[in-house]
């Protein structure tokens, strides 16, 4: 196996846990990344470069990439870390593949996985349930599914950041048909989807994590479970855990369904596939597919699952025959302090734990969103920025006070 270096297309905490699996088995690592203030740029993971006052269009960043690989003799791996950037370098493969060790899927089939719409077919031709949703409906047909389909809903947008769509949130809660209708009538529903709510949530929402190949055959899958979430019930990890079997089940549910819902594409990558288990029928509902690295990746890695460093070994031309399809994992649970707070907060107090039992969950963890003995910058520039948010809000809140 040749030993390029990795360029990974760095968002937020998915960006700096990819980066950091890749470190961990010595990779040369250079993390770009688009938005000021990211944890990353302390990081002793990679070399980071800091795109985020430029404001490339997509043809300037793929300029801009082919630029940057010249100044390596080998062909850079190329991974990136959101659904922007998949669809982009996707569509931008033909420019990029001579000058990248890169993902194959082709564009139209990533479009049809991100864009939900062509998702929810392939998860009915498969045969697995998916939540109940009506796609970019136009008033009237809103009108006609909400009488079929009673509250509580959630507006989503295609991917976060897609253009064309009113939506700058990855989900909108709505608690009765009247508030989904107003907004429907005042903002639209353009690249959107509007899901039914089920009694899911936090505790009862799992992730099946995994790696394809080429030829799209799954390499190795496991498992995770969304104890808590930001927003609660619906949004990103806050506190979660690896391995996790839907209630009343073992794994084998989890990964017989998302190994359905795969035969019916051919992706090449990593994934980390979305599902609601309905407290009621204990059935397992597809809610979302992540044709990409997830913000729980570093989790995965901590629990002996490095995907990044089996993607890199996959597109460096290394043999992946020998690896695990169901590996035998460290149970951990993961965190990441600064959500999980926020999703506290936003809880009603008669859903929130007790704070001496919220407190035994977080010692419990030994894995962290950006805390790392190895990689100690990003956890401690997170913890100083926490801190300064924790000294300005009382001064925040007495100022309002005086205000009104």
């Amino acid at each position: 196996m040749s030993h390029p270096p990795a360029i990974v297309l760095s968002y937020v905490v998915t960006g700096l846990a990819t980066a950091r699996g890749l470190w961990a088995g010595g990779v040369e690592v250079h993390a770009v990344t688009f938005e000021p203030g990211e944890p990353i740029r302390f990081s002793r993971s990679c070399r980071c470069i800091d795109l985020s006052s430029r404001s490339l269009s997509d043809d300037a960043l793929v300029d801009w990439l082919l630029e940057y690989a010249q100044r390596f003799s080998e062909r850079p791996v190329l991974i990136p870390t959101s659904d922007a950037h998949v669809l982009l370098l996707s569509a931008r493969r033909d420019r990029l593949a001579s000058h990248f060790r890169m993902f194959t899927t082709e564009h139209r089939e990533v479009l049809r996985i991100v864009s939900k719409e062509g998702l929810y077919q392939m998860a009915r031709d498969a045969g697995v349930g998916v939540v109940p949703a009506i796609i970019e409906p136009s008033y009237q047909a809103l009108e006609s599914w909400s009488r079929e389909h009673p509250a509580p809903y959630f507006v989503k947008p295609y991917y976060e950041g897609i253009e064309g769509s009113a939506l700058r949130v990855k989900n909108l809660h709505f608690t009765n048909r009247d508030e989904l209708l107003a907004f429907a009538r005042q903002q639209g529903t353009a690249r959107c989807i509007v899901q039914r709510q089920l009694y899911g949530g936090d505790g009862f929402i799992f992730d099946c994590y995994g790696y394809c190949d080429a030829q799209g055959k799954v390499v190795t899958m496991a498992s995770h479970r969304r104890l808590r979430q930001f927003p609660p019930n619906a949004g990103t990890t806050t506190y979660g855990e690896i391995p996790a079997a839907p209630v009343g089940h073992d794994e084998a549910v989890l990964f017989d369904n998302t190994a359905r819902l795969l035969s019916m594409t051919r992706y090449h990558g990593i994934f980390g596939i979305e599902w609601l288990q309905d407290r009621e029928t204990g059935a397992l509902h597809l809610i979302d597919f992540n044709a990409r690295p997830f913000s729980s990746i570093g989790h995965l890695c901590d629990c002996s699952l490095n995907l990044p460093l089996l993607a890199y070994r996959d597109l460096s031309g290394d043999d992946l025959t020998q690896v695990e399809p169901r590996p035998t994992l460290r149970h951990l649970f993961w965190l990441d302090l600064r959500r999980d707070i926020s999703c506290l907060r936003a809880l009603a107090p008669a859903d929130r734990p007790p704070f001496q039992q919220w407190l035994r969950s977080i010692l419990t963890c030994r894995s962290h969103a950006y805390f790392s003995l190895r990689d100690p910058g990003p956890g401690l520039y997170r913890g100083l920025t926490m801190a300064r948010l924790a000294l300005r809000f009382p001064f925040h809140r007495h100022n309002t006070g005086r205000s009104g």
